[in-house]
């Protein structure tokens, strides 16, 4: 094995060493030194973002047999979920130091981060068992993260409401793709391709249905009121979360970090009038 590979993946191996940073800072720290948690990690994701846009990919480079791809425009897309991740870890800071997180804050980046590791494995795959790790890294940590707040019974009730979809549309997902590789005898998204291109194979399409459902919206959104947090930033913030097509919101009360103004001017207060858990701390 070529383990020269792994250098294309430089952006993944970049947030894993920040994640490895925030749990070696999480576990070991004295208690005075946790306080500083939330600094620590904005201060440090800002620099692997800055270092992502500085010394980012130039060029496409195919790694692991074509199962990871990467190129200028992966590069760009993973820039701009960084981008969008720095601006929640920004906003979540008070909200991290609070009573609330004060014992689960550590947890709560190191998901985050986890997240979104998954979320550039699906952007550079070009096999589906790429893509299905990347699909688990990034559903499975945001089940954690909706049930974090142990104190509310919301927070509970979205978190089984999430799993449960999850599973089921793991469930789909998998099928289908069974029927995929066993039509088209690969996993290659090329292949795949090729295949319905020179013939159209009735069944193939079928199987790439049952795919296509298991990982985009194709089932009911979860209900935002029984997610903890700003019921501003859950209508901002409300996400495709591409684990069983469940509008999963982004988790915790970072809007305690976004002032009401902002939403005021935007004209969504009597779109959210009727949360009864408006602005909660």
């Amino acid at each position: 094995m070529d383990y020269s590979q792994f250098l294309a993946m430089r952006q993944e191996i970049g947030l894993l060493i920040v994640f490895l940073l925030v749990f070696l800072y999480d576990t070991f720290m004295p208690k005075k030194a946790l306080n500083a948690t939330a600094g620590f990690t904005t201060v440090l994701f800002l620099l692997f973002t800055v270092a992502s846009f500085i010394w980012g990919n130039s060029g496409e480079i195919d790694a692991f047999a074509g199962m990871y791809n990467t190129s200028p425009v992966c590069s760009m897309i993973k820039n701009i979920l960084n981008v969008g991740v720095l601006i929640v870890l920004i906003q979540s800071c008070r909200w991290a130091n609070g009573e609330l997180m004060i014992m689960r804050r550590g947890e709560f980046y190191e998901l985050l981060l986890v997240t979104l590791f998954g979320m550039y494995l699906m952007i550079s795959s070009r096999h589906f068992l790429l893509f299905v790790i990347g699909l688990e890294s990034a559903s499975l940590p945001l089940a954690a993260m909706v049930a974090m707040d142990k104190n509310r019974y919301e927070s509970h009730e979205a978190a089984i409401k999430y799993m449960l979809t999850a599973v089921f549309s793991s469930a789909v997902f998998m099928m289908g793709l069974s029927f995929v590789y066993g039509l088209a005898g690969s996993l290659y998204f090329n292949d795949i391709a090729l295949q319905l291109g020179t013939q159209t194979d009735t069944l193939l399409v079928v199987a790439l249905a049952f795919v296509i459902s298991g990982v985009a919206c194709a089932f009911p959104p979860l209900d935002c009121r029984c997610l903890p947090g700003c019921a501003h930033f859950r209508h901002l913030l409300s996400v495709s979360n591409l684990k069983g097509g469940s509008r999963i919101c982004l988790y915790g009360d970072i809007g305690a970090g976004v002032r009401p103004v902002l939403f005021r001017r935007m004209g969504m207060d009597a779109l959210c009038s009727d949360y009864p858990y408006h602005h909660y701390r």
